[in-house]
């Protein structure tokens, strides 16, 4: 049998038995070895000692004498000892750089390839292709494709690039600036001049 003893944590009186007393005391003295050169250390450790406070007396509410060793190592490992939190750091930094510089390589190519739009089309995808590739609405290439269907060359470049183009959906960003909308409230013209 171990010698129970209690201790006052978090502002709680935790009947705990001596070794997982001990176990305890080394494993907080590893957090703060741990956390020593973060910012905020302070906060981080209180805030870990209050998640084990709250398992404690979780333990002690469904019918625990006390908390043992068992229960110690238990909490332990669901928090996490301070050389698994280095792997995982480290794990998470390897896993993250390549990520971070293919998803940039893959928006810059992304964003200098030209494409038509297969939801947002009218006949083709071609103008939405177009204001997505230059961050501009849509309804503007649209308009300008029609004033180029009076200069004789609008057609023709809309029929080769319509048949060039790769499709393929685009979403549209908000860092394109405005979004043309016809006006529902002020229907004169359909809305289109207001």
């Amino acid at each position: 049998m171990n010698k129970v003893i209690n201790i006052n944590f978090q502002g709680s009186i935790i009947p705990i038995e001596e070794s997982a007393s001990e176990l305890l005391r080394n494993y907080i003295s590893s957090l703060r070895q741990y956390f020593a050169q973060e910012e905020g250390r302070d906060e981080i450790i209180s805030d870990i000692e209050s998640r084990i406070a709250e398992l404690f007396l979780q333990r002690l509410k469904k019918g625990a004498v006390c908390i043992s060793d068992a229960d110690m190592k238990e909490i332990m490992s669901s928090i996490g000892h301070p050389n698994d939190l280095e792997a995982a750091e480290a794990e998470l930094n390897d896993k993250n750089e390549p990520q971070q510089k293919e998803s940039v390589h893959s928006d810059n190519s992304e964003k200098k390839r030209l494409y038509r739009a297969s939801n947002n089309q009218l006949i083709g995808g071609v103008s939405a292709g177009l204001g997505d590739y230059l961050g501009i609405d849509p309804s503007i290439v649209r308009i300008l494709f029609v004033f180029s269907l009076f200069a004789g060359f609008g057609f023709i470049v809309y029929i080769v690039l319509w048949a060039v183009l790769p499709q393929k959906e685009i979403k549209w960003h908000n860092n394109h600036g405005r979004r043309l909308f016809r006006n529902p409230d002020d229907k004169k013209l359909g809305g289109v001049a207001s």
